[in-house]
């Protein structure tokens, strides 16, 4: 009795005013020690004199949409940016808008539209913060542009020492090429600079096609288009050619429409997400009707993809995302990104087709993106340009279902560095330390960079805790 008393007291002292947090994932719940949701620079730097008198460690939160802990670590004050969302200043005539780093790209986009003005590169869904699309050096849909970072003018970051210094290709340039891609490892990224473009309107045209004639594709009919604004493809789930057949959808700039019409058309909403995500937990939990819905979905994709044909460039870039909301424990629905040169593309398709096979996970959705080569963020993962594929899939919420995911993600891993690709690390943190040091040569720089920069380590999270070999 008197070892049970003694129990629940260190438990009691362990998480005394602790809060609980979990990513998309719900993988990774956590006890932290506080989260503040600041609204002003002085209630941030107010949290890292706090963190520092307390000697805690500072994690920052956005939608928390990475799934390896990227955004918290145990006991840290979790500092969660989204209030912290002002738009400061735009330029119409030199396209720049500074904003806060806790706005959405939702946001921006509607301050933007009635202006004619467009975003360069984002993420396929405008529900991120812009802070944590920094964070992970984010891409988008528009071939003619790598990272985010590309359209990135200058940030204003708050250092571990309290310092908050601008950086850009002018100034702390090194500090630049850190911080974006830098899973908020080297300071709070308070404000940015981006690069706008026009609110184009496109035509959009859908091509189907055998996955292995994808990369003839690529050369033939996207980066020899002038004209083309955005592309990606979504590979079958059909039993009947899964995997084995595609759709390639292009946005090319419409002629005919005048510029007004850019700025007259409304920005789209999702329509029938609870239909849609009802839909979806049914293949979640039911692995015959996840089945079943795969025997239609090819047919249902390619008459959606049809619909719609003439689209400005901010809806073109508004993709539905509420419906893969999840907050059921029973399992997981997970994010996985790989980058693949062109020439090794579909005998990647081969191999996923093999893998479901050989692991109990279920893929739901494979989408593909063209992104060029990019060396300017020091984690970059474009060091040649690739063919990006992501996959989305479920899993069962258990020790099997994660160990099976595990033993998928590590598998597949090898095979993408065997051909020379790589894998996106605001991903799950099942690959192993050799394999994220064959796909990142540069990571123990990266760290001693951040160590330069951060002595105390104050600002730390689970990517950091489990890589870091210092």
């Amino acid at each position: 009795m008197r070892l049970l008393v003694s129990f629940l007291l260190v438990f009691w002292i362990i998480h005394d005013n602790a809060v609980d947090i979990n990513d998309f994932s719900q993988l990774n719940k956590t006890y932290i020690s506080d989260i503040i949701y600041p609204t002003n620079i002085a209630e941030i730097q107010a949290a890292l004199v706090r963190a520092k008198l307390e000697s805690k460690k500072i994690s920052i939160a956005g939608k928390r949409h990475s799934q390896g802990g990227h955004a918290f670590c145990p006991q840290a004050i979790v500092i969660d940016m989204c209030r912290f969302n002002r738009i400061i200043n735009l330029n119409v005539a030199d396209k720049i808008i500074t904003v806060q780093t806790g706005a959405t790209w939702d946001l921006v986009q509607h301050y933007i539209h009635h202006h004619g003005l467009a975003i360069k590169v984002m993420q396929t869904a405008e529900i991120f913060t812009i802070g944590g699309s920094l964070s992970v050096n984010a891409h988008g849909r528009d071939p003619r542009f790598g990272p985010l970072i590309e359209t990135i003018r200058a940030v204003r970051i708050l250092l571990a020492s309290g310092t908050i210094v601008e950086a850009s290709r002018a100034q702390n340039y090194d500090l630049f090429k850190l911080a974006i891609g830098g899973y908020g490892l080297f300071g709070i990224i308070l404000e940015v600079d981006i690069e706008l473009t026009d609110n184009t309107v496109y035509q959009k045209s859908v091509h189907t096609l055998q996955v292995d004639k994808y990369a003839d594709f690529i050369n033939q009919k996207v980066l020899s288009d002038d004209q083309l604004g955005l592309h990606y493809g979504i590979v079958s789930m059909s039993p009947y050619n899964f995997l084995k057949e595609m759709v390639a959808v292009k946005y090319v700039k419409h002629p005919a429409l005048s510029e007004k019409t850019s700025h007259a058309c409304t920005l789209s909403q999702e329509t029938n997400v609870k239909f849609l995500r009802s839909t979806l937990n049914l293949q979640r939990k039911f692995p015959s009707y996840h089945y079943f819905a795969r025997l239609f979905n090819w047919s249902n994709i390619i008459m959606e993809e049809r619909q719609r044909d003439v689209v400005c460039r901010n809806n073109a870039m508004r993709h539905p995302t509420a419906l893969l909301e999840y907050t059921a424990t029973s399992h997981v629905h997970a994010l996985c990104s790989y980058f693949i040169p062109s020439e090794s593309f579909a005998c990647f398709m081969d191999y996923l087709r093999a893998s479901c096979r050989t692991y109990k996970v279920r893929f739901f959705a494979v989408l593909t993106r063209y992104i060029p080569c990019n060396t300017e963020s020091f984690m970059s993962y474009t060091d040649q340009r690739r063919i990006e594929v992501v996959v989305f899939l479920f899993h069962k919420n258990s020790p099997q279902g994660i160990n099976e995911m595990r033993r998928w993600t590590q598998s597949t891993v090898d095979f993408v560095l065997a051909h020379h690709g790589t894998y996106y690390l605001p991903g799950n943190l099942h690959p192993t330390y050799h394999q994220i040091n064959t796909a990142y040569p540069q990571l123990a720089e990266f760290f001693a960079k951040k160590r330069a920069y951060d002595p105390a380590e104050i600002f730390v999270n689970y990517f950091y805790l489990k890589y870091n070999r210092a």
